[in-house]
């Protein structure tokens, strides 16, 4: 009936507005926070460049770069937790579309995206973990910490327009 729709919209509306009140909250602290972020990044990548030569070779790296492995997992985390927050707000709010098949199908549901963004993450950063007694972790971490990098700096860039 129209009573029943009217008031299917009205509570679509209502729930678009509590996301987008909730997306004006954390917008400013979540921008800084992820650009702060990137900045160390780019600087913690253009320091730290792999060198690919040694990625076949079986010998243990140094302490240092076990400790770079560490730093790359450490910023691919923190961006990838900003990735959730803010495909969570835009999912909520309406203002993206999910081009992903596998993604488009669990974003419209918070529960199951968290679960399988920490349990995605979780397994990447242990098993790169587990190896970065290897050069090929190292390659590996960068690469991660990259792409998690440029992600959010695409975020950054999508989020200024709506500000």
């Amino acid at each position: 009936s129209s009573v029943d729709e009217v008031s299917a919209l009205q509570d679509s509306g209502e729930k678009i507005l509590r996301a987008t009140l909730w997306a004006d909250s954390i917008s400013y602290p979540l921008t800084l926070f992820a650009m702060v972020v990137v900045v160390v990044a780019f600087g913690h990548l253009l320091s730290n460049k792999p060198c690919i030569e040694n990625v076949d070779r079986q010998d243990a790296v140094s302490p240092e770069t076990r400790k770079i492995v560490v730093k790359s997992l450490l910023i691919f985390a923190l961006l990838s937790l900003v990735d959730l927050i803010w495909t969570l707000v835009a999912g909520a709010t309406g203002s993206m579309r999910e081009l992903n098949p596998i993604g488009n199908e669990i974003i419209h549901s918070p529960a199951r995206l968290i679960a399988f963004k920490l349990t995605a993450v979780s397994v990447t950063v242990a098993l790169l973990y587990s190896l970065r007694h290897r050069p090929i972790a190292q390659v590996a971490s960068w690469w991660s910490c990259l792409v998690l990098t440029l992600l959010t700096a695409r975020w950054l860039t999508f989020n200024s327009m709506f500000m």
